[in-house]
């Protein structure tokens, strides 16, 4: 090789090596070659680690190096986007698994709120669930038969027919209109699909939006589950019935605690009945 032709080839790897990722290159991608190379450099033998050592004083070989490390991170972003094909009807099927739910969140006044959920193992449907608000101090116990809120403020209780919750914090209902909107011709309403990359999982997950002229709604499903593990409110302009605006939190098929749907009515306490 003449040296002319060294020459430039190092001033192209000196230029690659000068390379610097924008923010299209996402960070995890940095963090996932690295941890390669470490994972790499930790399984050789010390006669191997020593004989890099050597080979990584040469100015030419870091800059190959150095090209070699720009190319894989490269390759990570381009092909991140790169995953199974995803449809609804998986989530819809996933959930035909599913029992009992429980779940953290946010309701509309920004108040935590916690969930305990127990399906119907025919329909789907939620046929007992528990709310707790504990800023509100309120309990909400949703029954097949009859259904309890206890303001405990004001120790009064409203005793309703038939079960409190139902169609509205139903999981799999939410995606059989998830999979009627995506089909609609409807340009008021619209569903994308992406995927995202969730640091405190160190998980990539599926992102649906649904967004309508009322509201708009963020949707994060485990990518081996195809479960949702957080729902987020993004706008809303007038439903104001809503159980929940985020849920930042979703177990699946947890053991239910003892009598975690039962309910007595405390001693002194005002009944309403409806």
């Amino acid at each position: 090789m003449s040296e002319i032709d060294e020459q430039e080839i190092k001033r192209r790897f000196e230029v690659i090596s000068q390379f610097k990722p924008g923010s299209e290159v996402a960070a995890r991608d940095v963090e996932r070659t690295r941890k390669r190379l470490i994972e790499h450099m930790s399984g050789q033998q010390p006669g191997e680690q020593k004989i890099w050592r050597i080979i990584m004083k040469s100015n030419i070989t870091k800059l190959a190096v150095a090209a070699v490390i720009i190319v894989a991170v490269l390759l990570s972003y381009f092909t991140v986007g790169v995953k199974e094909t995803y449809a609804f009807e998986q989530t819809l099927e996933a959930f035909r698994d599913v029992r009992t739910i429980h779940l953290w969140g946010r309701n509309l006044r920004d108040n935590n709120f916690e969930m305990w959920i127990q399906l119907d193992p025919n329909t789907g449907m939620p046929d007992y669930c528990r709310l707790y608000t504990p800023s509100d101090k309120y309990l909400a116990v949703s029954r097949p038969e009859h259904s309890y809120q206890y303001l405990e403020r004001i120790n009064r209780v409203q005793i309703t027919s038939g079960r409190l919750f139902s169609i509205e914090v139903a999981p799999a209902y939410m995606f059989e209109e998830l999979i009627k909107f995506s089909k609609t011709e409807n340009p008021d309403i619209k569903v994308n699909v992406n995927y995202e990359y969730d640091n405190e999982s160190d998980k990539t997950l599926i992102i649906a939006i649904y967004e309508s002229p009322i509201e708009k709604w963020k949707i994060s499903i485990d990518l081996e589950t195809k479960l949702p593990v957080c729902l987020n409110l993004l706008s809303d302009t007038h439903r104001r019935g809503l159980v929940f605006k985020d849920v930042d939190k979703i177990e699946y098929n947890v053991d239910l605690p003892e009598g975690i749907f039962d309910f007595e009515i405390p001693e002194g306490a005002e009944v309403v009945e409806q």
